[in-house]
């Protein structure tokens, strides 16, 4: 699998480079063809384009993204690189830790019970989120400040990714259509996690280190 995936990574980039090739050869010779010998063509010279530039531009803008996402799947177990490892764990050990910060933060709120300290840090991230129940990614780091938590804004980008990733699967079932439809129309322009799954993912964390 090892050599495949870099074979096949090898021939994508050779095929990417063809395409761009025929793409230069369209702009610099067939339009210039097309717009000479227009009376002499059995078919309208839209056809023509269309014939060449569908194919190339559907291989282009598709195909190859598409094939890239594959390979980098193959190559992330077949042959992974061992920065990028050592990096990913890394960054997933920190939001671990982060998470462990939070919920100790949450249970330092000065409440006798966990239901209660939690309740509490949601009615806070609430406030503080002008009364929405879900989060957005590039606002967690300004978020946390309202149960005094500050993090730099990597540290908080990854802890939403844990978040994101450990309830991605629960958080469709759950949702209702309200928030479905909500979350379609702001995910154009960034995702966004509940805060219940935040303080969750904060409670799992501190039992993990248990």
């Amino acid at each position: 699998m090892q050599w495949w995936s870099d074979f096949m990574a090898w021939l994508m980039q050779f095929e990417s480079l063809a395409v761009c090739f025929l793409l230069g050869m369209y702009v610099m010779h067939l339009t210039y063809n097309l717009k000479i010998y227009n009376d002499d063509l059995s078919y309208p010279a839209l056809w023509y384009h269309l014939g060449f530039l569908v194919p190339l531009l559907f291989s282009l803008v598709v195909l190859f993204p598409l094939g890239l996402v594959e390979l980098t799947t193959v190559q992330a177990f077949s042959a992974p690189d061992q920065e990028v490892l050592h990096t990913i764990i890394s960054e997933v050990r920190q939001a671990h830790t982060d998470l462990v910060f939070i919920q100790h933060q949450v249970t330092g709120l000065g409440s006798s019970s966990t239901e209660t300290s939690e309740g509490r840090a949601k009615a806070l991230l609430l406030h503080a989120n002008g009364g929405d129940d879900t989060v957005k990614r590039m606002d967690l780091m300004g978020l946390l400040v309202s149960i005094d938590v500050h993090l730099t804004k990597e540290r908080a980008l990854g802890v939403f990714d844990l978040v994101d990733q450990e309830h991605e699967a629960g958080v469709t079932r759950s949702k209702s259509l309200v928030l479905k439809v909500k979350n379609c129309l702001e995910d154009a322009i960034d995702i966004q996690v509940p805060i219940d799954d935040l303080l969750d993912s904060a409670r799992k964390a501190k039992m993990d280190i248990k």
